[in-house]
C-alpha cells in the first residue's frame, strides 16, 4: 500500500488501454491513430483504489487509472503538448462515453516532470458523471492518470481531482525515476 493509502488494484498490463491499446486519451471523438500514437514503443497501465470509510466504504471509495506510454521520436513533453493542443475541441471519450471538458487545471510544479496537462470533464449524456486527468511527461515517457466520480450519490463533488492531486507526487515521483 502507497503512503497515500492507495494500493494496486488489478495487475499491470503492458498495454496503454484494453479498448485502445496505444491511446492516453481519445480527443475529439477521434478514435483513429494520432502520429503519437503510432509512436509508442511500449505501453502500461494499472489501476489503484482507496477503499472509502462509512457505512459503504465502496461507495466512498477513489480510484485512479494510470496508463503510460514510451515513444520512439518524440519526448513526453511533445506528446503531452500535442494531447493539450487535440484537446482544443473540448469534448473526449472514456469507456464509450462522450465527456465535455468543464474545468482546466495546473497541478502543482514536481521534480523531473518535463510537462504537464490536467482537466476535469463531465459526460455529455449523463451531468453527474464526471471524469478527471493530468497528463505527466519525463524523457521519453507520457503518462496519463485518471479519476472519476458520480455525484448522484450524495458525496462531495470535487473527489476526482481531489484524488489525482493528493496522489500526484507518489505518481510523479515513481514515473520520473530513471531505468
Amino acid at each position: 500500500m502507497a503512503p497515500t493509502g492507495f494500493a494496486l488494484d488489478d495487475t499491470p498490463r503492458s498495454t496503454i488501454s484494453v479498448v485502445y491499446p496505444k491511446k492516453l486519451i481519445v480527443a475529439c471523438g477521434r478514435e483513429a491513430m494520432e502520429p503519437w500514437d503510432e509512436a509508442v514503443v511500449e505501453g502500461s497501465s494499472a489501476g489503484w483504489f482507496k477503499l472509502g470509510g462509512g457505512a459503504n466504504p465502496a461507495l466512498t471509495s477513489e480510484v485512479v487509472e494510470e496508463r503510460m506510454g514510451r515513444y520512439d521520436g518524440l519526448t513526453g513533453a511533445q506528446v503531452v503538448e500535442r494531447i493539450e493542443a487535440a484537446m482544443a475541441c473540448g469534448t473526449f471519450t472514456e469507456t464509450a462515453e462522450d465527456f465535455k471538458v468543464d474545468e482546466k487545471f495546473t497541478a502543482p510544479a514536481l521534480p523531473g516532470v518535463d510537462g504537464q496537462y490536467a482537466f476535469c470533464g463531465v459526460a455529455t449524456d449523463a451531468s453527474d458523471v464526471r471524469r478527471c486527468f493530468v497528463f505527466l511527461a519525463h524523457g521519453d515517457r507520457a503518462e496519463a492518470l485518471e479519476s472519476s466520480e458520480t455525484n448522484d450519490d450524495g458525496l462531495e463533488p470535487g473527489r476526482a481531482k481531489k484524488s489525482l492531486l493528493t496522489t500526484l507526487p507518489m505518481f510523479a515521483a515513481a514515473f520520473t525515476k530513471d531505468r
